[in-house]
């Protein structure tokens, strides 16, 4: 298995081809876990500890079937776990879609004049 660093220092799309190519993606960032789930690479999700977005992310994975992918013991049988477990890609995608209906409703319904 490859690792490569990502940093703050790449562009967009080498950052989205560096996911994109991936054969397993860690990140502790909420773009991270959404482009992964969008683009379909394996990933796994070590939270920053105290961090804000941590209910973000966890909000994320629940709504799309995703939680196991969550690692929040850096024991090599919980990475393992988390690495391995089956992703329903259908799933996933119909999940974002709903979250994506429900954001653009909300908007609507925000910018709605009287």
């Amino acid at each position: 298995m490859r690792f490569r660093s990502t940093s703050n220092n790449e562009g967009v799309e080498e950052w989205l081809r560096s996911i994109r190519d991936a054969s397993l993606f860690v990140t502790n960032s909420f773009h991270g876990v959404m482009v992964s789930l969008i683009l379909g690479t394996p990933f796994i999700v070590v939270p920053v500890e105290g961090w804000d977005m941590n209910a973000r992310i966890e909000n994320v994975l629940s709504s799309t079937g995703s939680l196991e992918r969550l690692v929040l013991s850096a024991d090599l049988e919980t990475v393992r776990r988390a690495a391995e477990a089956p992703v329903d890609r259908k799933s996933v995608l119909a999940s974002l879609e709903k979250m994506r209906n429900e954001g653009l409703a909300f908007l609507r319904e925000c910018l709605r004049e009287d």
